[in-house]
Formats: C-alpha cells, structure tokens, sequence
C-alpha cells in the first residue's frame, strides 16, 4: 500500500467529514436544479491546499493541488470531447474533493464515484425504459472519446456519431444529474477506507 502526505493526516476524519458534506449539499442543490457556485468551489479548494499546506508543509500544498487537478481532468477530458461545457462543474466538485483527501482517498473517490455513477446511469435508463438505447450509446461515447484523444473528429469519416448521443432519429438529449452519484460514490468510498 503505498502512502501520501495527506494520508497521514493527523485527523483522518475531518477531511472526509468535509468532503460528505460538501457531496451531499451539491446532490441537494442539484437535484432541485441549482449546482454549487464556482466562488465557493474556489474557497473550499483554497481552503483544501492550505489545510494540506498545514498538515504536510509544501508537499502537502503540492499534493492537495495536484490530485484536485487529477480529479477534474477526466471531466474536462470528457465535456471537450462532448464538444459542450456539460460536466465542468462536476470536474470542480471532484477536484474539490480530491484535493482535500489527496492522492490515496482522491483514487479512491474516482474509482468508487465511476462506479456509482456507471450504475445509477444504467439505473435511470432502466427507470426510462431506454436501457438498449443507453448501452448502444456507449459505444458511442468511447469512440468520440478515443478519436478525440487520437486528433481525429469521431464522426462521420471514422463510422461515429456526430452530434449529441440521443439525439439520433430524432430523440431529445438528457442530462443526467452527476451529484447523486457523486455523493454514493464519496459515501462507499468514506466508509471503505475508515472501516478498512
């Protein structure tokens, strides 16, 4: 196993005690269609390097910013590869929170928040009765990601989608609420690694 700064964090539970609540109170916000302001994502991931900055010194600072940067970097990837600034504000909630648990619990969190959210998509689709829809779209999505990251437009040339995933025949897009997710993800991950 191996350790970072903020792992050895003098009391473990206050960083997630922080990040739940932070988790929580962004579910709440959007699932009554608001999302956590950027001022406020700002101060907390301010707040995250400088408690890192207490605890480890200028590695900790370093980590506390490099591991929020780890987090949001898959939702950037994903929202340029969509083409629209859809998921940014989740990129910020996760970068938030992984820079208050670091490195460790920051993987952690994107393991068990990917999972969380793998499973209340396929969930909701179930829910809407579009189950065989959703998962012939992910095929879709990966390509658009993989040519993205190659350079190439995924679309039309290479036999991908062009446009938003839903929309072919016709059919209207939805946007799916990352902030449940988001919470059951940090919740599973809080509780595995206090427990273990």
């Amino acid at each position: 196993m191996w350790r970072t700064v903020l792992h050895q964090h003098p009391s473990p539970l206050f960083p997630w005690a922080v990040v739940l609540a932070l988790a929580f109170w962004a579910a709440l916000l959007e699932s009554r269609g608001r999302r956590v302001s950027g001022p406020i994502l700002l101060a907390l991931l301010g707040l995250a390097i400088g408690s890192g900055a207490i605890v480890g010194g200028s590695a900790g600072a370093l980590e506390a910013l490099l591991t929020g940067a780890a987090l949001w970097l898959p939702y950037a990837v994903l929202a340029a590869a969509r083409g629209r600034k859809s998921g940014l504000a989740d990129g910020a909630l996760m970068g938030v929170i992984g820079a208050w648990l670091g490195l460790q619990g920051g993987a952690t969190v994107l393991l068990s928040v990917s999972l969380a959210g793998v499973l209340y998509a396929l969930g909701f689709a179930m829910h809407r009765r579009r189950l065989a829809v959703a998962l012939a779209a992910t095929s879709g999505v990966a390509r658009v990601v993989v040519w993205s990251v190659l350079g190439a437009d995924g679309g039309g040339r290479r036999g991908g989608r062009s446009g938003p995933i839903g929309a072919e025949g016709g059919g209207a897009t939805e946007e799916l609420p990352c902030g449940p997710a988001i919470f059951a993800g940090v919740l599973i991950a809080a509780v595995g690694t206090l427990l273990w």
